[in-house]
């Protein structure tokens, strides 16, 4: 059994602004709701997929690793996302071959050290950043 990566950017964010802050980082967040990350992570649908990997089941994310350059860089590509005009939440949850996330987790991204979150994801957990006050 596989691990992937799911996420998404709920909001109404300029499309071309979007576009530029995913260039040069390894991982993406489509836009979407917390709905559609849930539906493609029991389908396997790859457009919520935050990875262009085969799998993602060498990601760093959830293996402890705090300083791990892919941790920096999804950290990086989620507080720029943040600071989109428009931008309300990202979901993000690491799961297995048709497999349904078990828990939530709401966090507000200005209270949390988002590369320990990221280093230590749990499996099928749906994580929640509020990333407005």
């Amino acid at each position: 059994m596989c691990d992937f990566l799911y996420g998404a950017l709920n909001g109404q964010v300029d499309e071309a602004e979007y576009k530029k802050t995913h260039a040069g980082h390894e991982f993406k967040f489509s836009i979407g709701t917390r709905h559609n990350v849930k539906m493609a992570m029991v389908n396997e649908n790859y457009e919520y997929r935050m990875s262009n990997w085969m799998c993602d089941c060498d990601t760093p994310l959830g293996r402890g690793n705090k300083d791990d350059e892919y941790i920096k860089d999804c950290a990086e590509l989620i507080r720029e996302l943040s600071g989109l005009e428009g931008a309300n939440e990202i979901y993000f949850c690491k799961t297995g071959n048709n497999d349904r996330q078990k828990s939530e987790e709401t966090l507000r991204l200005s209270e949390i050290n988002l590369e320990e979150l990221l280093a230590n994801l749990k499996n099928k957990r749906l994580y929640t950043l509020k990333l407005k006050q």
